[in-house]
C-alpha cells in the first residue's frame, strides 16, 4: 500500500489512527482506531455524517457479548467518543 496516492486528509486520518492506537497501548493500528482519529478530526465529514444520520447507540448495538476482545474495543471507542464529541 503507497499511502503516498492517499488524500492529504486519508494520510492525516492514518497518522492520527496511528497515534490512537499508541496512547492506548495497541501495538498496531485496527479499524477502531481509524474511526476514532476520524471522529476525533475537527470539523471531519464522518462526524458530521454520524452525528446526522445515527445516534452513537445504534453504532455499538450490534457487539457481540460472546467476543470479548470486540466488546472491549467497542467499549475504549465508546468511552473516547464521550470525551470527543
Amino acid at each position: 500500500m503507497d499511502i503516498s496516492k492517499f488524500t492529504e486528509k486519508l494520510q492525516e486520518a492514518v497518522a492520527a489512527a496511528e497515534n490512537v492506537a499508541a496512547r492506548f497501548g495497541h501495538q498496531q493500528m485496527d479499524v477502531e482506531h481509524l474511526l476514532m482519529a476520524l471522529l476525533e478530526q475537527e470539523r471531519g465529514l464522518v462526524r458530521s455524517i454520524l452525528q446526522r444520520r445515527m445516534s452513537m447507540r445504534m453504532l455499538f448495538a450490534g457487539s457481540s457479548k460472546k467476543n470479548s476482545t470486540r466488546c472491549q474495543k467497542s467499549l475504549v471507542l465508546r468511552q473516547a467518543l464521550g470525551r470527543s464529541m
